[in-house]
């Protein structure tokens, strides 16, 4: 999945045209005017600049946080199975998975050297 997203933010950069260059034009011909067209906000909000590495890390952190999606449906069903007088609404599904599943996935793959590995100390082998 990474890889994918990676050949389409490179086409993608290179097909649209870039909202930084489009607007470096338009202001070398413009001095005067402060106020950008339509059309340059437009292509800066489509394609800002170039497709990398900010955009493939947050791609590759999405990616893997939606693949343990599925483990975060498990609360709410466990929740409507077990507990039948508190009663849940589709929004505290939704933006339930959402929490769950891109903050706290998210933040422990960040994390991961940390909470799984742990300190360097850890790792030497002098140590064990």
């Amino acid at each position: 999945m990474v890889l994918f997203i990676y050949f389409i933010g490179k086409a993608w950069s290179i097909v649209l045209p870039m909202g930084d260059r489009i607007e470096a034009r338009w202001r070398a011909g413009n001095p005067d005017r402060t106020r950008l067209p339509l059309y340059v906000i437009i292509a800066k909000f489509i394609n800002p600049h170039s497709f990398g590495l900010k955009e493939h890390a947050i791609a590759s952190i999405t990616a893997s946080s939606a693949s343990q999606g599925s483990l975060s449906v498990v609360t709410f069903t466990v929740q409507r199975l077990s507990y039948e007088g508190n009663p849940i609404n589709a929004a505290t599904v939704i933006l339930g998975i959402l929490s769950i599943s891109l903050f706290g996935y998210g933040l422990t793959g960040l994390l991961r050297p940390v909470t799984v590995w742990g300190t360097s100390s850890d790792l030497n082998p002098d140590t064990c």
